[in-house]
């Protein structure tokens, strides 16, 4: 009896550890599956993402894109690509993009500029957000506006990572015209809701180089007004 009692105990404890066994290998392999589907599915954006940062990737309907020429920075601008496939430019006016690569697209924008205003034109073309995905690919550039008596009104972007001081955004927007007041320049900052207006005399920064630096924010609006006689 006592033998027939520990068979079966043997008997049931390999039926446990056999259910066990199943068990861990359907789970593995369950895992194994599942990742491999995550991998082909759930990282699509990412992987358009890494597309859309390569010079290959081909511009489509909707897309968001940013143009940008060196040094004419009243020329860069955000668009989004039409239905036709085609973007409104500064200048050169309707430009079809639709259906090219980035790089291809950079090399017509460079060649319509030159062959009507610019001797040689810097032209970067980035994919801000793809409309496949949605996903925003390049961050959005701070932007001040600089108005009044500057050579280049209008906005200006701010170079990425680097603090710019009044004087440089001054220079940025094309220096000072020979109308300014250059000793009584306006800021208008927004601050906790509320606009704050600081006046500047920036012909005695560019005076003194020891001077303390303004140094600008985004979304400041700079007013350089005209000078009086």
């Amino acid at each position: 009896m006592a033998s027939k009692s520990i068979k079966s105990i043997k008997a049931a404890a390999c039926r446990i550890l056999w259910a066990a066994a199943c068990v861990f290998l359907f789970t593995f392999a369950w895992r194994g599956l599942n990742d491999t589907l995550h991998a082909q599915t759930a990282p699509a954006a990412v992987q358009v993402a890494g597309q859309a940062t390569n010079a290959s990737y081909v511009l489509g309907p909707n897309d968001l894109i940013r143009v940008a020429v060196y040094r004419e920075p009243d020329l860069t601008t955000e668009t989004r690509v039409d239905q036709d496939g085609t973007v409104t430019l500064h200048l050169i006016g309707t430009v079809k993009l639709g259906g090219k690569p980035i790089a291809e697209a950079n090399l017509h924008i460079k060649e319509l500029y030159e062959q009507y205003y610019l001797k040689s034109a810097g032209v970067t073309v980035t994919l801000v957000q793809t409309a496949r995905t949605n996903v925003v690919v390049a961050k959005k550039l701070d932007r001040i506006t600089v108005s009044g008596q500057v050579k280049k009104p209008g906005l200006v972007e701010l170079p990425e990572g680097l603090k710019v001081n009044l004087v440089e955004a001054i220079a940025l927007a094309g220096d000072f015209t020979n109308l300014a007041n250059q000793e009584k320049v306006t800021v208008k900052r927004m601050v906790g809701g509320q606009e704050k207006v600081f006046t500047e005399d920036v012909k005695a920064m560019m005076r003194d180089l020891n001077a303390k630096p303004f140094l600008v924010s985004p979304g400041d609006v700079i007013v350089v007004k005209q000078t009086i006689f």
